[in-house]
């Protein structure tokens, strides 16, 4: 384990801390955790973490509950995504990795389905590019399909809605979230492609990607899927 130093809210170190929702002292999560061991650099360790996280958590919708802990969720294995959160979150704090719970809403998942729930996922941090999302539940990397509400050291710390109910009776909740598909925004097409004619229209064009942004390729059969990292 890492000793943790006194450091201001504004530092990474602050998310070395370890909660009750994500012990990193547990044998089991340290075990898992050693599969970062040898990596070559912090982002493929984290990239190791989030797979580990994957293959021992299966996605099972009802298999827990909102005070379920990281180690518990390992041992049933199975849980949903705020248990992949918290699991990757205890692992990535066992290595010395800085990591923070991220809750937000997705609007499809990696085979197109949308959500009707929010949604939750891990940033760790990786020196040289900042935060980077990792979303173990749906083994991908947050993208432009997430919609990212705040963070915290856990499910608890990062809620955006909390409150306490006093006197008597009992209550219940429906949510409905419905996230609408934003209308793509029209293409300037440069001067040099609409004098050069339809056929070669396409040459004009320039696809710029934002700085600190990586692509991870992994292959799935014969189909390629592209991973976006983004500090």
């Amino acid at each position: 384990m890492c000793c943790v130093a006194t450091a201001k809210p504004c530092r990474p170190e602050v998310y070395l801390r370890e909660t009750a929702a994500h012990p990193a002292s547990t044998p089991a999560l340290a075990a898992l955790a050693a599969v970062a061991e040898g990596a070559a650099n912090p982002l493929e360790a984290a990239h190791r973490l989030s797979d580990a996280v994957a293959d021992a958590i299966a996605y099972m919708p009802g298999a827990t509950d909102a005070h379920t802990t990281a180690s518990e969720a390992l041992s049933r294995g199975e849980g949903v995504c705020q248990d992949h959160a918290h699991a990757l979150i205890a692992m990535a704090r066992h290595r010395c990795i800085p990591a923070r719970y991220v809750s937000g809403y997705l609007f499809a998942d990696a085979e197109g389905e949308s959500h009707e729930a929010s949604h939750a996922w891990a940033e760790l941090w990786i020196a040289g590019l900042g935060w980077v999302g990792f979303d173990a539940a749906n083994r991908c990397c947050p993208d432009a399909r997430y919609i990212r509400l705040g963070s915290g050291l856990d499910a608890q710390d990062a809620a955006p809605i909390r409150g306490i109910a006093r006197g008597p009776g009992t209550e219940t909740m429906d949510v409905v979230v419905s996230v609408p598909e934003p209308r793509p925004k029209p293409v300037t097409k440069p001067v040099s492609a609409q004098v050069a004619g339809p056929r070669h229209m396409a040459q004009g064009r320039t696809l710029c990607r934002p700085r600190n942004c990586l692509l991870r390729t992994t292959r799935h059969g014969n189909s390629v899927a592209r991973q976006h990292h983004q500090g």
